[in-house]
C-alpha cells in the first residue's frame, strides 16, 4: 500500500480519515505517526478468552441437595449409558418409536415406580432436575437426554408434560460408571388462568368453551351481538340468541336432535307392514316405506309378503 507521509504535516488518524474518508484500520495504522490499537482488549473475540479460563466441570449435588426434601415425589440412579430420545421412525404401519428408546424409558419407569405410592397429582407445577454421565465424548445432545426421562415419567410422577415448569440438567462424561440421575419435585400450586370478560370487565376462569373464551357467561356473549335478540332453548332451557335472517330454536345441534326424537311420527311401512319412526318432515313429505329395498320392491311389482302382525323395526 502507498503510504500518505506528507512533510510538515502531522499524521494524526483525524487527518487520514478526513483526506481518506475510505481508508481502513490497516492503512491508517501504516501510515500514522501516532501509535494506535487496532483491536482493544475489551474486544477480544469469546473464543479466545474461553482459552484463559479453567475447564468446564458440573457440580450438580449442590442442586440436589438444595431441594426440600417434603416436595420431592421420586429420585433416583439409573445405571447405564443415558440414550437419548431418538426420532420416530416410518415403517409399513406408519410412524414407530425406536426400540432402544422405548426399552431405555421402560427400564427407567420401573425403577421409580416403587416410590410413587399416589396417582400423580394434575393441579400441581413440577420441577425436573437431572444429570447424565455418559461412557464415552460421543456427541449426545442434553435436551434430546432430558426428554427420555420426562417421556417415562410422564403419567407416573406427573399427569401431563405442561405441568413441568422448571427444568435443569447437566451432561458429562464418566468412563466407568455411565448413569442417570433424576429428581422430580414439586414447586407449588398451579393458579387457574383468568381471562377478563369484554363485555362487562368482569374477571372469570377459562374453559374450553370457545364462547366463553372472551366472555364470563352465555349473556354477556349474546349481549355483544349487536344483531342478535335473546332466545331460549326449546329442549334445555338454556339462554341462547338468535339471528334476524334464521330463527334458532336449540342452543346446539345436541338439542336440536334430541327434541327430534320426541316429535318423530311412527308410520306402517306400505309393503312389509313394519313399523317405523320418521321425523316430521318427512311424514310431510309422505314417507311409504321403512328401507329403501322395500320402496324397491314395492316398485317393480315383486309380491308382498304373507300378512302377519304389524312388528316394530329394531334401529
Amino acid at each position: 500500500m502507498i503510504g500518505c507521509a506528507v512533510a510538515g504535516v502531522s499524521m494524526t488518524p483525524e487527518y487520514i480519515k478526513h483526506h481518506f474518508p475510505n481508508a481502513s484500520k490497516a492503512f491508517i495504522a501504516a501510515n500514522c505517526r501516532v501509535p494506535i490499537e487496532l483491536e482493544s482488549p475489551e474486544r477480544k473475540p469469546p473464543a479466545l478468552q474461553c482459552q484463559d479460563e479453567k475447564e468446564y466441570t458440573i457440580e450438580p449435588q449442590q442442586y440436589f441437595e438444595a431441594v426440600n426434601p417434603l416436595q420431592i415425589i421420586c429420585q433416583g440412579v439409573f445405571l447405564g449409558e443415558p440414550i437419548p430420545k431418538q426420532r420416530p421412525r416410518i415403517g409399513k404401519y406408519g410412524a414407530y418409536t425406536p426400540k432402544t428408546t422405548k426399552q431405555y424409558q421402560r427400564d427407567l419407569a420401573a425403577s421409580v415406580i416403587n416410590q410413587l405410592e399416589l396417582p400423580p397429582l394434575p393441579g400441581v407445577a413440577i420441577g425436573v432436575r437431572a444429570a447424565f454421565y455418559t461412557r464415552t465424548y460421543q456427541r449426545k445432545d442434553v435436551d434430546n437426554m432430558l426428554k427420555s426421562v420426562l417421556d417415562a415419567l410422564n403419567k407416573l410422577a406427573f399427569a401431563d408434560d405442561s405441568q413441568i415448569k422448571e427444568v435443569m440438567a447437566w451432561a458429562a462424561v464418566d468412563c466407568l460408571n455411565p448413569r442417570t440421575e433424576f429428581m422430580v419435585y414439586t414447586l407449588g400450586k398451579l393458579s387457574k388462568t383468568e381471562g377478563v370478560c369484554i363485555q362487562c370487565s368482569k374477571r372469570f376462569t377459562l374453559t374450553k368453551d370457545w364462547r366463553l373464551r372472551l366472555f364470563c357467561s352465555t349473556e354477556c356473549w349474546i349481549k355483544s351481538k349487536s344483531d342478535s335478540k335473546a332466545a331460549v332453548c326449546l329442549q334445555c332451557g338454556k339462554p341462547t340468541f338468535s339471528r334476524p335472517h334464521k330463527e334458532l330454536k336449540f342452543c346446539s345441534p345436541k338439542c336440536k336432535s334430541a327434541a327430534e326424537k320426541k316429535e318423530r311420527v311412527n308410520l306402517t311401512c306400505s309393503y312389509c307392514g313394519t313399523l317405523f319412526d320418521v321425523s316430521p318432515s318427512d311424514a310431510a313429505r309422505g314417507a311409504r316405506f321403512c328401507s329403501h329395498s322395500c320402496y324397491s320392491k314395492a316398485k317393480i311389482g315383486t309380491k308382498r309378503p304373507a300378512p302377519s302382525t304389524p312388528l316394530s323395526k329394531s334401529p
